[in-house]
């Protein structure tokens, strides 16, 4: 079960842990000259994340009904 609820809040957990990543990457290199990678990766995780949450159908609930993914297209309104 834990499986599943973990598939359910998938891009949220990628979007927190590229966030402490680009974070700890930014405070340690050199901040003028990884500014222009940090951009283009962090443009990139949201076109990632953007796809992951298209590409889900229907109603997910995960954590025994504490959060119910409903907001994609597919999902009646």
């Amino acid at each position: 079960m834990f499986s599943l609820d973990l598939q359910t809040v998938l891009p949220e957990v990628i979007l927190a842990v590229y966030a402490m990543v680009a974070l700890m990457a930014g405070v340690y290199t050199t901040k003028d000259k990884s500014a222009g990678i940090l951009i283009w990766a962090t443009a990139a995780m949201f076109g990632l994340v953007a796809f992951l949450i298209a590409t889900r159908e229907g109603t997910d609930p995960a954590f025994l009904n504490s959060f119910i993914d409903d907001a994609s297209p597919a999902s009646p309104r």
